[in-house]
């Protein structure tokens, strides 16, 4: 995804970066700001685990089973995003997947700690079909893919 990321940043607007792009906890943990900055305004979708702060507030965090003194901390801004959206129904336990538009809004206190670094604007779960079919979308892309760099590679050979 990492790939993903650095491809949309070189080329800009395109088809490639048209569709939401997939990214990770982990991979937002290897981002600096300047990175990070790159993915601002960003349609994407995340997987995590839903919780609601103690002024209402929902976050998707990196982390299953937080306690209620870590949700929305300062010492977890990194793994955590701020929604801007309600939300019901949401399972007590389990992954959930979001898709929204990334705001990269670094938020510091008097003594420069970053209290807040992300928001995904819209935010709302994509159901269980949302997910197969991205999935799907993605393998017949990639077959389709395949079979052009095998047609170009047999006809490249048949030329030369």
């Amino acid at each position: 995804m990492l790939i993903h990321i650095l491809v949309c940043i070189l080329l800009g607007i395109g088809s490639l970066c048209a569709n939401p792009l997939p990214l990770t906890f982990h991979e937002f943990s290897k981002l600096n700001l300047e990175e990070a900055e790159t993915l601002h305004n960003r349609e994407i979708t995340i997987r995590g685990f839903l919780y609601a702060t103690q002024d209402g507030r929902w976050i998707l965090s990196s982390e299953p089973n937080l306690k209620t003194c870590c949700v929305g901390s300062a010492h977890k801004a990194k793994d955590q995003i701020f929604l801007d959206s309600t939300f019901k129904d949401i399972p007590s336990s389990g992954v959930v997947q979001v898709q929204g538009l990334l705001m990269v809004v670094p938020q510091w206190d008097d003594k420069q700690t970053l209290l807040r670094l992300y928001q995904l604007k819209n935010a709302r779960t994509l159901e269980e079909k949302e997910r197969n079919q991205g999935f799907l979308f993605g393998v017949i892309g990639m077959a389709f893919l395949g079979i052009l760099g095998l047609l170009w590679v047999f006809t490249g050979k048949k030329t030369g």
